[in-house]
């Protein structure tokens, strides 16, 4: 796996398709809780996803969803938003992931950030062996951040 430092929306706007950590809580209007983070930052962009990803979630659970419109893969690392993000999601999404870039080749590699580690509070060096031993070249992530409230 390649680690470049890029913001995750820059690889966006060249037409890469993009990862973004969630969770899956749904609050009351049934959309998808996506208030912090580079989730958050796609909420802003793409303003039905949030609903579109809690349907999903209602009807099929937390798991990894592929959004072609909008060029993303969303990514459960926590099961409810304020929690702390889990390695065991992490690992499971890893291969949810890949499962869906099998079938998806044109889609490699896909640009992510260090999923779980901002305000998930996991530890980089814990998650990187994980993704690396399931993702491979698949995936590349960008290690720079972009303001939280940015769009």
């Amino acid at each position: 796996m390649k680690i470049v430092e890029k913001d995750i929306w820059e690889a966006h706007a060249e037409g890469c398709t993009i990862v973004v950590p969630t969770n899956g809580s749904v609050n009351r209007l049934g959309h998808a809780v996506m208030g912090r983070g580079v989730a958050r930052q796609a909420a802003g962009r793409f303003l039905m996803l949030a609903r579109e990803l809690g349907n999903r979630l209602v009807v099929e659970g937390n798991r990894v969803y592929h959004f072609r419109g909008y060029r993303l893969f969303t990514f459960p690392v926590k099961r409810v938003w304020h929690e702390m993000a889990q390695y065991d999601l992490v690992r499971r999404s890893s291969e949810q992931l890949l499962s869906f870039l099998g079938e998806m080749p044109d889609l490699v590699p896909v640009y992510m950030p260090k999923v779980g580690c901002g305000n998930g509070r996991l530890r980089w060096e814990s998650v990187e062996p994980i993704l690396d031993a399931i993702l491979r070249d698949m995936a590349i992530v960008a290690s720079l951040k972009r303001e939280a409230n940015a769009p």
